[in-house]
Protein backbone atom coordinates (compact mmCIF):
# COMPACT_ATOMS: atom_id res chain seq x y z
CA UNK A 1 0.00 0.00 0.00
CA UNK A 2 0.77 3.67 -0.74
CA UNK A 3 -1.72 5.23 1.88
CA UNK A 4 -3.38 3.13 4.38
CA UNK A 5 -6.42 5.35 6.18
CA UNK A 6 -8.02 4.46 9.98
CA UNK A 7 -11.44 6.00 10.23
CA UNK A 8 -11.90 4.72 13.46
CA UNK A 9 -11.87 7.99 16.52
CA UNK A 10 -10.79 4.89 18.94
CA UNK A 11 -10.72 0.87 18.35
CA UNK A 12 -8.00 -1.51 17.65
CA UNK A 13 -7.37 -1.05 14.03
CA UNK A 14 -5.14 2.01 15.35
CA UNK A 15 -2.86 -0.75 15.95
CA UNK A 16 -3.12 -2.43 12.76
CA UNK A 17 -2.25 0.63 10.51
CA UNK A 18 1.10 0.38 11.03
CA UNK A 19 1.27 -2.72 10.17
CA UNK A 20 0.30 -2.45 6.66
CA UNK A 21 3.91 -1.25 5.40
CA UNK A 22 2.36 1.75 3.62
CA UNK A 23 4.49 4.89 2.89
CA UNK A 24 1.74 6.87 4.67
CA UNK A 25 -0.44 5.83 7.00
CA UNK A 26 -3.21 7.85 8.62
CA UNK A 27 -6.09 8.46 11.40
CA UNK A 28 -7.05 10.33 14.55
CA UNK A 29 -5.36 10.62 17.55
CA UNK A 30 -1.80 11.80 18.69
CA UNK A 31 0.76 9.78 18.65
CA UNK A 32 3.67 8.51 16.53
CA UNK A 33 2.51 5.89 15.25
CA UNK A 34 1.15 7.36 12.04
CA UNK A 35 2.50 9.42 9.49
CA UNK A 36 -0.30 11.42 10.02
CA UNK A 37 -2.38 11.89 12.81
CA UNK A 38 -4.75 14.38 13.27
CA UNK A 39 -6.77 14.89 17.15
CA UNK A 40 -10.18 16.95 16.95
CA UNK A 41 -11.93 17.71 19.90
CA UNK A 42 -15.38 19.68 20.13
CA UNK A 43 -17.01 19.83 23.59
CA UNK A 44 -20.49 20.74 24.91
CA UNK A 45 -19.80 22.67 27.71
CA UNK A 46 -22.59 21.23 29.18
CA UNK A 47 -22.59 17.92 28.66
CA UNK A 48 -18.93 17.16 28.30
CA UNK A 49 -19.38 15.48 25.09
CA UNK A 50 -18.55 15.65 21.75
CA UNK A 51 -20.73 17.93 19.36
CA UNK A 52 -19.14 16.65 16.01
CA UNK A 53 -20.61 14.54 13.50
CA UNK A 54 -18.95 11.53 13.37
CA UNK A 55 -18.92 12.11 9.55
CA UNK A 56 -17.81 15.40 9.94
CA UNK A 57 -14.77 14.14 11.32
CA UNK A 58 -14.26 11.15 8.19
CA UNK A 59 -14.34 14.32 5.70
CA UNK A 60 -12.46 16.22 7.78
CA UNK A 61 -9.24 13.79 7.78
CA UNK A 62 -10.19 13.67 3.96
CA UNK A 63 -10.08 17.23 3.12
CA UNK A 64 -6.81 17.20 5.39
CA UNK A 65 -5.18 15.26 2.54
CA UNK A 66 -6.42 17.25 -0.19
CA UNK A 67 -4.55 20.13 1.76
CA UNK A 68 -1.49 17.67 2.47
CA UNK A 69 -1.12 16.97 -1.45
CA UNK A 70 -2.20 20.27 -2.81
CA UNK A 71 -1.48 23.18 -0.37
CA UNK A 72 -2.74 25.83 -2.51
CA UNK A 73 0.10 28.13 -1.84
CA UNK A 74 0.15 30.48 -4.22
CA UNK A 75 2.33 34.17 -5.59
CA UNK A 76 0.72 37.15 -4.00
CA UNK A 77 2.54 40.04 -5.76
CA UNK A 78 1.73 43.67 -4.25
CA UNK A 79 0.39 45.61 -6.97
CA UNK A 80 1.19 49.18 -4.40
CA UNK A 81 5.10 48.44 -4.57
CA UNK A 82 7.41 49.39 -7.79
CA UNK A 83 11.15 49.22 -8.87
CA UNK A 84 11.54 53.24 -8.03
CA UNK A 85 11.64 52.41 -4.63
CA UNK A 86 14.93 50.88 -5.27
CA UNK A 87 16.67 54.13 -5.81
CA UNK A 88 17.07 54.95 -2.36
CA UNK A 89 19.46 52.14 -2.08
CA UNK A 90 21.28 52.79 -5.24
CA UNK A 91 19.29 50.52 -7.79
CA UNK A 92 18.14 51.82 -10.87
CA UNK A 93 14.38 50.08 -11.80
CA UNK A 94 15.49 47.63 -14.58
CA UNK A 95 18.51 46.38 -12.62
CA UNK A 96 18.89 42.95 -11.05
CA UNK A 97 20.72 42.32 -7.71
CA UNK A 98 20.71 39.05 -5.32
CA UNK A 99 19.64 39.54 -1.74
CA UNK A 100 20.94 38.04 0.95
CA UNK A 101 19.85 37.52 4.18
CA UNK A 102 22.45 36.14 6.70
CA UNK A 103 20.57 37.20 9.93
CA UNK A 104 18.34 34.48 11.72
CA UNK A 105 16.52 34.28 15.09
CA UNK A 106 18.40 31.10 15.92
CA UNK A 107 22.05 32.37 15.61
CA UNK A 108 23.95 28.86 15.56
CA UNK A 109 21.74 27.92 12.90
CA UNK A 110 23.59 31.09 10.28
CA UNK A 111 25.58 29.79 7.54
CA UNK A 112 28.93 30.72 7.84
CA UNK A 113 29.82 31.67 4.02
CA UNK A 114 27.70 34.61 3.38
CA UNK A 115 30.18 37.35 3.13
CA UNK A 116 32.54 34.85 0.44
CA UNK A 117 29.15 34.22 -1.50
CA UNK A 118 28.48 37.76 -1.61
CA UNK A 119 31.74 38.58 -3.16
CA UNK A 120 31.85 35.50 -5.52
CA UNK A 121 28.18 36.86 -6.97
CA UNK A 122 30.23 40.17 -7.63
CA UNK A 123 33.45 38.98 -8.95
CA UNK A 124 31.98 35.80 -11.00
CA UNK A 125 28.32 37.18 -12.13
CA UNK A 126 29.09 41.12 -12.35
CA UNK A 127 25.42 41.23 -10.57
CA UNK A 128 25.17 43.65 -7.26
CA UNK A 129 24.45 42.29 -4.05
CA UNK A 130 22.04 43.46 -1.42
CA UNK A 131 23.63 42.19 1.95
CA UNK A 132 21.16 42.53 4.99
CA UNK A 133 22.92 41.77 8.40
CA UNK A 134 22.07 42.13 11.84
CA UNK A 135 24.72 44.10 12.66
CA UNK A 136 27.70 45.51 11.46
CA UNK A 137 30.41 42.77 12.23
CA UNK A 138 31.11 42.14 8.18
CA UNK A 139 30.89 45.79 6.44
CA UNK A 140 34.66 45.82 6.51
CA UNK A 141 35.12 42.71 4.20
CA UNK A 142 33.13 44.99 1.83
CA UNK A 143 35.34 47.98 2.07
CA UNK A 144 36.12 47.27 -1.74
CA UNK A 145 32.58 46.36 -3.23
CA UNK A 146 31.19 48.86 -1.16
CA UNK A 147 33.58 51.38 -2.79
CA UNK A 148 32.31 50.59 -6.15
CA UNK A 149 28.79 50.01 -5.18
CA UNK A 150 28.83 46.41 -6.17
CA UNK A 151 27.77 45.82 -2.94
CA UNK A 152 24.73 47.66 -0.88
CA UNK A 153 25.05 46.91 2.78
CA UNK A 154 21.96 47.34 5.30
CA UNK A 155 22.56 46.90 8.86
CA UNK A 156 19.38 48.60 10.20
CA UNK A 157 15.35 48.15 10.24
CA UNK A 158 14.39 49.17 7.68
CA UNK A 159 10.36 50.29 6.87
CA UNK A 160 8.05 47.30 5.65
CA UNK A 161 7.48 48.57 2.04
CA UNK A 162 11.39 49.32 1.86
CA UNK A 163 11.87 45.74 3.05
CA UNK A 164 9.31 44.10 1.28
CA UNK A 165 10.33 45.92 -2.14
CA UNK A 166 13.77 44.73 -1.92
CA UNK A 167 12.52 41.01 -1.40
CA UNK A 168 9.94 41.38 -4.03
CA UNK A 169 12.30 42.56 -6.89
CA UNK A 170 15.33 40.90 -5.71
CA UNK A 171 16.36 38.71 -9.25
CA UNK A 172 17.47 35.96 -6.13
CA UNK A 173 17.05 35.66 -2.35
CA UNK A 174 19.42 33.78 -0.46
CA UNK A 175 19.29 33.04 3.56
CA UNK A 176 18.82 30.68 6.42
CA UNK A 177 15.84 29.13 7.51
CA UNK A 178 14.09 32.23 8.97
CA UNK A 179 10.92 34.15 8.18
CA UNK A 180 12.55 36.43 4.98
CA UNK A 181 12.63 33.76 3.08
CA UNK A 182 9.13 32.21 2.99
CA UNK A 183 8.03 36.14 2.15
CA UNK A 184 10.24 35.86 -0.64
CA UNK A 185 8.65 32.56 -1.46
CA UNK A 186 5.29 34.39 -1.20
CA UNK A 187 6.46 37.05 -3.70
CA UNK A 188 7.77 34.56 -5.99
CA UNK A 189 10.97 35.57 -5.87
CA UNK A 190 13.40 32.26 -6.70
CA UNK A 191 14.70 31.32 -3.12
CA UNK A 192 17.95 29.75 -2.18
CA UNK A 193 17.22 28.97 1.69
CA UNK A 194 20.02 27.00 4.11
CA UNK A 195 18.28 24.65 6.29
CA UNK A 196 19.87 22.59 9.50
CA UNK A 197 18.72 19.66 10.04
CA UNK A 198 17.35 20.33 13.33
CA UNK A 199 14.28 20.44 12.36
CA UNK A 200 12.67 19.32 8.92
CA UNK A 201 13.18 20.94 5.78
CA UNK A 202 10.20 19.53 4.48
CA UNK A 203 7.90 20.99 7.22
CA UNK A 204 9.97 24.36 7.00
CA UNK A 205 11.14 24.70 3.62
CA UNK A 206 9.65 27.47 1.68
CA UNK A 207 6.96 26.79 -0.97
CA UNK A 208 6.53 27.46 -4.52
CA UNK A 209 10.19 28.62 -5.38
CA UNK A 210 14.27 28.11 -5.98
CA UNK A 211 15.67 25.43 -3.80
CA UNK A 212 16.50 24.06 0.21
CA UNK A 213 20.02 22.71 0.97
CA UNK A 214 20.34 20.85 3.83
CA UNK A 215 22.74 18.31 4.99
CA UNK A 216 22.03 14.34 5.63
CA UNK A 217 23.21 13.98 8.95
CA UNK A 218 22.38 11.29 11.73
CA UNK A 219 21.73 13.20 14.27
CA UNK A 220 18.96 15.34 11.96
CA UNK A 221 16.06 16.00 14.03
CA UNK A 222 17.68 17.34 17.02
CA UNK A 223 16.01 20.54 17.54
CA UNK A 224 18.38 22.15 19.57
CA UNK A 225 17.06 25.45 20.14
CA UNK A 226 18.75 26.98 23.45
CA UNK A 227 21.70 25.56 23.90
CA UNK A 228 23.82 24.68 20.84
CA UNK A 229 26.60 24.11 23.06
CA UNK A 230 24.89 20.72 23.14
CA UNK A 231 25.58 19.96 19.82
CA UNK A 232 28.33 17.32 19.77
CA UNK A 233 29.30 17.57 15.75
CA UNK A 234 29.82 21.70 16.01
CA UNK A 235 26.60 22.16 14.05
CA UNK A 236 27.91 20.08 11.06
CA UNK A 237 24.53 20.11 9.16
CA UNK A 238 25.15 23.55 8.35
CA UNK A 239 29.13 24.04 8.45
CA UNK A 240 29.35 21.53 5.75
CA UNK A 241 27.30 23.40 3.46
CA UNK A 242 29.71 24.46 0.76
CA UNK A 243 30.30 27.69 -0.80
CA UNK A 244 30.72 26.25 -4.28
CA UNK A 245 27.08 24.11 -4.18
CA UNK A 246 25.43 27.70 -2.99
CA UNK A 247 27.14 29.29 -5.85
CA UNK A 248 25.92 26.68 -7.95
CA UNK A 249 22.29 27.05 -7.19
CA UNK A 250 21.89 30.79 -7.21
CA UNK A 251 23.60 30.82 -10.95
CA UNK A 252 21.20 28.22 -12.29
CA UNK A 253 18.33 30.20 -10.67
CA UNK A 254 19.49 33.26 -12.85
CA UNK A 255 19.90 31.91 -16.02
Amino acid sequence: FDVAIDFVVNGPSKRLVSMTGAKVTMGFGNDDSKTYAMDIVTNDPLSNNDIAHHSVRMMMLVKSLELWMRSDARVVRRDDLTRETLAEFGLTADEGYVLIHSGSRITFTRWQHYVELAKKIVADLGLKVVFMADDETTRGHFAEEDANGRVIFLARKLPFDQFDSLISFASVFVGNDSGPKHLAALRGTPVVSLHSSRISWIEWGQEQTGVIISRQVPCAGCALHHNPEECAQDVACMKYIKLEEVFREVHKLLV
